[in-house]
């Protein structure tokens, strides 16, 4: 689960963020759950994934701003 919902998703933004760079413009949607924000028991960490993604998308997105280029998360 950590390799899909977080090794994936960092592998995958940096391939297509440094295409979307050299092409000057681009966007990543990312597939977040509310879950990321009131993780609950039995699957601790599923929960903690989904916490990654919305916080690697907001981070990703304050670095890549000033080259106008676009991630959201989807919960």
């Amino acid at each position: 689960m950590i390799d899909l919902n977080v090794k994936a998703l960092v592998t995958l933004a940096h391939v297509f963020g440094q295409q979307m760079v050299a092409q000057g413009s681009g966007k990543i949607l990312n597939v977040g759950s509310t879950t990321g924000f009131m993780p609950g028991p039995q699957q601790a960490v599923y929960f903690a994934t989904k916490a990654f993604v919305n916080s690697f998308n907001q981070a990703i997105d304050h670095e890549l701003r000033d080259r106008r280029q676009c991630r959201q998360t989807r919960l």
